[in-house]
């Protein structure tokens, strides 16, 4: 995500804590998690929805943009007050016309295509994971 524009806004975590802590208490967040987990477990190219009964911190709004622009997938999150909207529009639009064109030729190419597709999702998600749980390891000890 780093590579990708993403920069911790660590004065959104109010402990009192080291920077490095903050930086990792925000890969913690409610919201991040549940967008990770459904980038597991849902179909490729659909929208994914999260509900969240409190607001959504500044920092976890930057990075919900930059995990829908990187997975190609439509994000909608709902808070106390109003609706986040990321349409991943990084690569969706030549995706959609390729496919188009693919449907109206019949090309093989496109069930690998949907196929590396829901790997990259699955690679995004599992490395955050990865991340969250390589802090609760470290912090733990």
């Amino acid at each position: 995500m780093q590579e990708a524009g993403y920069i911790p806004e660590t004065r959104f975590v109010l402990h009192d804590i080291d920077q490095e802590g903050k930086e990792d208490a925000l890969l913690a967040r409610s919201e991040r998690l549940a967008v990770a987990y459904a980038l597991l477990s849902s179909p490729a190219r659909s929208s994914i929805r999260v509900i969240k009964n409190l607001r959504v911190c500044g920092d976890c709004h930057n990075a919900l943009k930059i995990i829908s622009k990187i997975a190609g997938r439509e994000l909608i999150m709902r808070d106390a007050k109003r609706f986040h909207h990321f349409k991943g529009r990084g690569r969706e639009r030549k995706r959609r016309k390729r496919r188009e064109r693919e449907a109206k030729g019949g090309s093989v190419r496109g069930e690998a295509r949907r196929q590396s597709e829901n790997a990259r999702c699955s690679h995004v998600a599992l490395y955050y994971w990865m991340c969250v749980l390589h802090t609760r390891t470290t912090s733990a000890t």
